[in-house]
């Protein structure tokens, strides 16, 4: 007489199966989304990329109203929020460039200003407008800065994208700060970000950062030990760590331009 179902030690084996194919399945699945999240990312910064060598063209200068020495001192203010400030806010040229640190969350919701007038006419309307969910406000990543925004990058736990822009001519490559001597980058411009013991994704994930001046200089050099360029966008890549990991793996995402 033929019976009917499994028996419980088929059943067992059928299970068994199932669950070794999902064990090699889902590892798969989660490279191919950390990937598709990289390949966004990358579009991402080359956007920005684009918008900033568009502002260069129209003002002779980097966007972001704040030098790099002042970020270098400020303990509410990064590079990064620089960026976003520079590429969202309107621009009146004037003169002689000027920046009130008074209030730096209320100043950069007026209008700033940057660069000789010769540079063309004011920039009445922000030179780019973010995409859905590409920024977020500091405070939510990190509640010691300020409300300014930051961009975040494509990856579910996003993290801000940092922004430096570099001294033309300059022979040494990183620098902590101008106290340190002229360098193309400064470390501490976005140390708001890359020295903290737990940094805060926009979802709430946490990252411990430790970015030194070595981890920033694999980061941002040429083949060559030279500078990258006159500006570098740095995603923290899907390590979820800026500069190298604890194993010496350096997996950032970055987009280079200008001189």
């Amino acid at each position: 007489m033929r019976r009917a179902g499994f028996t419980l030690m088929e059943l067992l084996v059928i299970v068994g199966i199932v669950l070794v194919l999902l064990a090699i399945l889902f590892p798969v699945l989660a490279a191919a989304r950390r990937r598709s999240q990289a390949t966004q990312t990358r579009a991402q910064l080359g956007r920005l990329r684009g918008a900033v060598e568009e502002y260069r063209t129209l003002f002779d200068t980097y966007p972001g109203p704040v030098s790099e020495a002042d970020l270098c001192a400020s303990t509410t203010y990064t590079g990064a929020q620089n960026l976003l400030a520079g590429l969202t806010r309107k621009v009146r040229p004037v003169a002689t460039p000027a920046y009130v640190q008074a209030s730096a969350d209320t100043w950069v919701e007026r209008d700033y200003t940057t660069g000789p007038e010769r540079f063309g006419r004011p920039m009445t309307t922000p030179l780019l407008v973010p995409a859905p969910g590409e920024t977020a406000p500091a405070s939510t990543i990190l509640p010691a800065l300020s409300e300014l925004g930051v961009f975040v990058d494509r990856f579910p736990t996003g993290l801000p994208i940092l922004y430096y822009k570099g001294n033309a001519g300059a022979k040494t490559v990183v620098a902590n700060s101008p106290a340190d001597g002229v360098a193309a980058f400064y470390l501490a411009s976005n140390a708001g970000f890359t020295n903290q013991t737990l940094l805060h994704a926009a979802d709430g994930g946490v990252f411990p950062q430790n970015l030194t001046q070595a981890g920033l200089l694999q980061v941002v050099t040429n083949a060559d030990g030279s500078a990258m360029g006159g500006f570098v966008l740095i995603s923290a890549g899907a390590d979820r760590t800026f500069g190298p990991d604890r194993l010496g793996k350096v997996d950032d995402i970055v987009e280079a331009g200008g001189h």
